[in-house]
Parts: C-alpha cells; structure tokens; sequence
C-alpha cells in the first residue's frame, strides 16, 4: 500500500501552478462536453437527418476543427496564447447555446463549421502554454494531467449527458454553452493579471528538427501521417460508434454513456502513474505499442455482442490512448523550440481534425454501405498500420 501511494505521489510532483489552474479549466469545460458525443443521435433523432448525412455533418465540423486549428496557431503566434483560449472557450459557448434551437440541414451545416472553427482555435494555443510553463522533463507529465482533468470531466459528461439527453438534448446544448461560459470566466481570473505579458519559456533541448520546422521535419511529417490515420479510427467514437451500439446492439442512451464513461475513468485512476512508470523510454515506441491497442480495441466491437463485452473493447482501446497521447505530446513539444512550438503544435492538431474530417464521413458511409464488421476491421486495419509507422520512425531516431 505505501508503494501505491508512493507512486501516485510521485506521478504528481514536480508540475507548476500554471499546469494545475489549467487543468482545474480544463475539467470545468470538459464535464459539460455533451453535445459531440450525443450529436449524431441528436441530428438523426431530433433533426429527422439519415446516418449518411449526419456523418457528413459530424465531417464539417471536423473540417472547421481543422481551420479552427491552424487558426488558433496562427492567432497563437500573433497576440498570444491567453487571449486566445480565453475567447475560444466564450465564443464556442454562445455557439452551443444558438446551437440547440437551429433546423434545417443548411443552417446546421453552418453553425457546425463555425462552433468547430472556434471551439478548436484554443488547442495549439493551450498545448503551447503548457510546454512554456514546463521544463522537458516534465512535459510530457503536464500533458497527462491535463488530459487527466479533461478526462475526469468526461467522465461526467457522457453519464449526465446519456440520462439528460432521455428526457431532452436541449439540456446537451444548455449545460454545454454554459459550462464553456464558465471555463472561460475562469480561465480569465486566473491568467487576467498576464495578459499583455509573455510567458516566460524554459530552455529546450536542441533537435535538429526543431531547426527546420514541422513542414520540413521529415520524421514528424510521417508521424503526422501515422497520428491522422489513428484519429481516424478514434472518432468513430464519436459517430459510427453511438449509432452501432444503439441500433445492432440495443443499448439506449444512458447504458451507451456508461460504456463511454469507462474510457475517462481508466485515464484518471492510471495514467499519471503509467506516465511516470514509462518515463525515460523511447516516446515513439510507446506511442506506436499505444496505437496497436487502440486499433484492437475498436476491432473487437466485430468478435463480440453486449454491454460488458463493449466495456472490455473500450479499456483495451483505453490501454492505448494512454500509451499514445502524453507521450507523442511530449515529443512534439520537446522536439521543437520556443520560436515554432506554436505552429509544431498546431500541425498536431490538423492531423486530429484530418482524422474527425475524415473519420465519421468514411465511417458512416462503410457502416450504411456495408456492415459493422467491415468498418470495425477496417478500423483495426487503419490503427495496425498508423502503429507500424511510428515504430518505423522510433527506428530511424
């Protein structure tokens, strides 16, 4: 017992104030993140949409995630990452608001690109802020504890948001606008006395990479590649999965958000502690090991049927985004240099928005061609192959 809580004590040391008043942001915003996961069961219920055309619609917002991405770098580099986040989480939270009370297919189109375009500005603007509070050393650990208070939220958001979505989804839209306010009221106590200020940045480690940039890095462009084809995979989370455990399945919205809650759950009892375990070894092997276990879970929703066996794909899918996230994050922010983490950061993003671009459209469209076993092997294929690229790359370190 005194290992255990030496262990946990250990995972948790060592991180400056900045990186816990970010996190404490991030789990305020993040517990009230309902509306994208519920949203093709919102657009196909409430909004009359077929499967197709509500994978289309979860496809532009993934496209506005994308401008949104390179936006916020851009913006980012121009007047800084404060005003940044704090103006994305505000705007994204009247967008939600105005959100829930809009039909019709084109309007919808719309406030989808716009919510995303702004919702996602703050990511390489937060990522850049939590690598200039943080040494190398402890980088990768500040990237799993906010994604620790990201996911302790979610692990809220998907219960409350199944059980409120059974008695209306315009409570979706109300608690996350409202929750988003509030992260961004937060965010400005918090940081309101740097504003105008720079942030002061810790010295890196030199890497040839960083030199160059992400455009020219060679090895982080494969990477890129590999990241985009398993975000793919990830955010059938988010579209074909809901609709494949509610129609094949039978699960209603408030067992579908329990199977979901299992993800955010397992990230906060353990991934600090397997962060701090694994430190000191390859980034990228540990991302590629990470990427084969995402790519089997999601290939078991095809070997087997029910609740529980639902619950054993998602922590083996789990298994692997803990190895993947903190670790590739870290190396991103350890591999460039304070004059182009920025834009290292926001390269990352754009292959997450690639993959949410892509992802629902293709998976949507397998899953009403085909069937489930064709997109979940597909998926499984996808993940195989984005791990072997990153292996290939830790190779060539």
């Amino acid at each position: 017992m005194n290992g255990l809580i030496a262990s946990y004590r250990a995972a948790f040391a060592g991180l400056p104030r900045a990186a816990w008043i970010l996190a404490v942001v991030a789990f305020v915003n993040r517990a009230g993140t309902m509306v994208v996961g519920f949203l093709t069961l919102w657009l196909t219920k409430e909004r009359g949409f077929d499967d197709a055309t509500a994978g289309v619609l979860l496809s532009v917002y993934g496209a506005g995630a994308f401008v949104g991405t390179w936006l916020g770098g851009y913006l980012t580099d121009r007047i800084g990452a404060l005003p940044v986040q704090t103006a994305s989480f505000a705007s994204v939270g009247v967008g939600f608001l105005v959100m829930g009370n809009l039909h019709g297919e084109l309007v919808l189109t719309i406030t989808c690109f716009v919510v995303a375009v702004l919702g996602e500005s703050f990511r390489p603007a937060n990522a850049t802020l939590i690598a200039q509070t943080c040494d190398a050393e402890t980088r990768t650990k500040a990237y799993a504890l906010h994604r620790l208070a990201i996911n302790l939220g979610m692990a809220i958001s998907p219960v409350v948001g199944g059980q409120l979505a059974k008695r209306s989804y315009d409570f979706l839209f109300l608690v996350d606008g409202g929750t988003c306010l509030a992260a961004a009221l937060l965010f400005w106590l918090a940081f309101r006395h740097f504003a105008g200020a720079r942030v002061s940045k810790p010295a890196d480690d030199e890497d040839p990479g960083a030199a160059r940039g992400p455009w020219s890095d060679r090895r982080f462009l494969v990477c890129l590649i590999a990241s985009s084809g398993l975000a793919m995979v990830f955010f059938q989370m988010f579209a074909t999965l809901p609709l494949f455990l509610n129609v094949e399945w039978g699960l209603d919205e408030g067992m579908i958000g329990l199977v979901f809650a299992v993800n955010p759950v397992l990230i906060v009892l353990f991934e600090m502690v397997l962060v701090e375990r694994l430190r000191g070894r390859h980034p990228l092997r540990i991302v590629a090991a990470g990427a084969a276990f995402v790519a089997i879970g999601f290939g078991m929703f095809s070997w087997g049927h029910g609740f529980w066996w639902g619950v054993v794909a998602i922590i083996v899918f789990t298994i692997g985004e803990m190895l993947d996230a903190p670790f590739f994050s870290g190396y991103i922010a350890n591999r460039a240099n304070d004059r182009n983490r920025g834009r290292y950061m926001a390269a990352f993003g754009l292959s997450h928005s690639v993959g949410f671009m892509l992802g629902p459209a293709i998976g949507t469209a397998v899953y009403a061609t085909f069937n489930a076993t064709v997109l979940w092997t597909g998926c499984l294929v996808i993940g195989l192959l984005s791990a072997g690229l990153f292996w290939l790359v830790s190779l060539r370190a």
